[in-house]
């Protein structure tokens, strides 16, 4: 080995370009910098280097970020004292490192310094370090020991170390101590890190699982997390791949980004009671990450397994992924005073199948939020089927006070044919009926849809006729793969009589006599209302062999959105 095997400036050793697995690090060197992300002594792809021992000198201050990262041949390193930082992932993916001896003139570790060191199997840091940046990824480690001088630590410390048993830490320690082999931060009661068998204190000293505290640990059986814990932070059990069961207190109000992803092997999931349950708030930007449910879990409340959920009265929202994933609940009971189920609040329960409601007017002040487009905030989107006071929902009239129907109110109810609205409904919802439910609405004279399906691909119309060619009794659209409304007005008046429908469809028309279609000014296209159009359009609901008078029409009608008018039938009825 030669001076001239490395690359100096003004103290700093900055490259090496020999080739041995033993390297002696000349004298005079105070800081190690590695260009890139990649340690100088790792070669890379065009000169492979197998370092299996490196001698540091002394005088050594600094080692900087990813200084020996990736060097995955070495064994054997000494630290000399006189080294104060330890960079960034500065010996991240040693993976045959077996012990690294840190010097108590090191007053700082950074970030993923140690990380996939998978050799390792105990971790000790002097007295002297005062902060600890996350260490995390190996594979074997199973102790650590941690000084009173330590004061700060970083989150997700310790994350992804399986086999983690022994977490100590010396007495005096002014921001943390150890119990049972759980790391706590003293003051804010923040349970850092615990081993695999580690007993969550219930003195009241934790109440908060920090972020990664055990992350990829193999813990097994079933955990129990104590009365007083109110949250779950980000990643707290995730990638626990061994656990089977999990024992929520009723304390739990917040379960974080990720809290339980990865965790397929979860089957029981155990609450004191619904309204406990109901009350935790499971973070909403990694989907259903956040609650155990998530891989098909049973959900327990007071050892009984939920079968028949009944949603306690008083309980106004359920804000994200409540129960999704739940397969073992059966039917739910909605409270009267529920207003707001949020995003996947019954995304997956495969087995509900039985919505109760005590009436529809309940029913009909529940709003459900989806950005999806999807309506796994409402119980029913399992093809669930909706019971009013114990009966079988099939047909239903708007009650007299509903003037909304929210987004996804009877979305993939299957058994729902017919609904009959007044005039004082103004607003339905996204996708708020199932594509096979007919509207009937019975009105004098013009029927102001006000909006019209922004996804509407096809309209059907039954028209029920009078003799008295002055009242129309009813007008029934179907929606399909609609969303109900838009703001501008879709104005529909049909004819009278079967004779004028006759004329229409046979071509013989009078414009100046018949003037009782108008299809005008909706937000998704935009139609004239001469003869021609309306003639055009009741050809199409009342198919015949168009001509190239209303072809130009035809066409247009299909490029803005209405695909196709279907003839649904034309009833007569008693004067």
């Amino acid at each position: 080995m030669s001076n001239n095997d490395f690359i100096i400036d003004n103290g700093i050793l900055i490259d090496y370009i020999g080739n041995d697995e033993h390297i002696i690090i000349p004298d005079g060197i105070t800081e190690i910098r590695s260009e890139g992300t990649v340690s100088m002594f790792y070669g890379g792809y065009k000169r492979e280097l197998k370092v299996t021992k490196i001698t540091l000198p002394v005088g050594l201050k600094i080692i900087r970020s990813s200084a020996f990262r990736y060097c995955k041949w070495l064994t054997d390193i000494c630290l000399p004292d006189g080294i104060e930082e330890i960079g960034e992932s500065a010996f991240s993916h040693c993976e045959k490192l077996t012990a690294i001896n840190i010097p108590s003139s090191v007053r700082k570790i950074s970030d993923y310094a140690i990380y996939g060191c998978n050799s390792l199997t105990e971790i000790i840091i002097p007295e002297g370090v005062e902060h600890l940046g996350v260490i995390s990824d190996c594979a074997n480690l199973k102790k650590i020991s941690i000084p009173k001088s330590v004061v700060s630590i970083s989150p997700h410390f310790l994350g992804n170390c399986p086999e983690l048993e022994t977490i100590e830490v010396t007495n005096g320690n002014p921001v943390y101590h150890s119990t049972d082999n759980c790391l706590i931060e003293t003051e804010n009661k923040i349970l850092i890190a615990g081993g695999v068998n580690c007993k969550i204190p219930e003195d009241g000293s934790v109440t908060t699982l920090g972020k990664s505290a055990f992350t990829g640990r193999k813990l097994k059986g079933r955990f129990v997390i104590p009365e007083g814990i109110s949250k779950i932070e980000d990643y707290t059990f995730n990638d626990c791949t061994k656990l089977r069961e999990i024992v929520f207190p009723s304390t739990v109000e917040y379960c974080g980004v990720k809290s339980f992803e990865n965790t397929p092997s979860i089957k029981k999931v155990f609450a004191p009671n619904a309204e406990s349950w109901c009350q935790i708030h499971f973070d909403e930007s990694s989907g259903s990450k956040s609650n155990p449910l998530n891989s098909g879990a049973e959900l327990y409340f007071g050892g009984k397994p939920v079968i028949d959920l009944i949603i306690p009265e008083g309980i106004k929202q359920l804000k994200w992924c409540t129960f999704s994933g739940c397969t073992s609940i059966k039917s739910v009971k909605i409270p009267k005073s529920a207003e707001y189920f949020g995003l996947r609040t019954f995304e997956n329960c495969a087995n509900l199948k039985s919505v109760y409601v005590d009436s529809l007017t309940d029913w009909l002040n529940v709003h459900f939020r989806d950005s999806l487009g999807e309506s796994f905030g409402n119980p029913l989107c399992n093809d669930g089927t909706l019971y009013v006071n114990h009966e079988v929902l099939t047909e239903m009239t708007v009650p007299e006070d509903i003037t909304e129907i929210p987004d996804f109110s009877f979305h993939n109810n299957k058994s729902l044919q017919k609904v009959y609205l007044h005039d004082r409904v103004k607003s339905i919802g996204y996708k708020a009926f199932d594509t096979t439910t007919l509207l009937i609405m019975d009105v004098q004279g013009k029927w102001d849809l006000s909006k019209i399906p922004d996804t509407q691909t096809e309209l059907s119309v039954v028209i029920n006729k009078r003799d008295n060619h002055n009242e129309i009794s009813e007008k029934i659209i179907a929606c399909i793969n609609g969303k109900a409304i838009q703001k501008d007005p879709l104005y529909v008046e049909v004819w009278n009589s079967l004779e004028e429908l006759n004329l229409i469809s046979n071509g013989s028309i009078d414009y100046n006599k018949y003037d009782s279609f108008i299809l005008s000014g909706s937000k998704k296209f935009k139609l004239s209302i001469g003869g021609k159009l309306r003639a055009a359009l009741y050809r199409l609901i009342y198919p015949v062999e168009l001509d190239s008078t209303y072809k130009n029409e035809y066409i247009s009608i299909c490029q803005k959105g209405i695909k196709k008018l279907i003839p649904i039938a034309i009833e007569e009825n008693d004067p």
